[in-house]
């Protein structure tokens, strides 16, 4: 099982959506560069953008 390390998470922090209407393939770079399989790169990219939601700040919307 792989894990995801700061230095997978800066480099996924570092990929661009080609265009403004693709969305960004993590998946692909996570293969080539890391050597990891479909499944284990899958995994990744689940535990990345679980950590990005973890930073968004959330509030209470009725505290205005």
């Amino acid at each position: 099982m792989v894990e995801l390390t700061l230095e997978i998470s800066e480099f996924m922090d570092k990929l661009k959506r080609p265009d403004k209407y693709t969305n960004i393939d993590y998946i692909t770079p996570l293969m080539e560069h890391f050597g990891f399989t479909k499944t284990q790169a899958e995994s990744i990219r689940h535990e990345y953008v679980a950590e990005i939601f973890k930073r968004l700040p959330y509030g209470d919307p009725d505290a205005r």
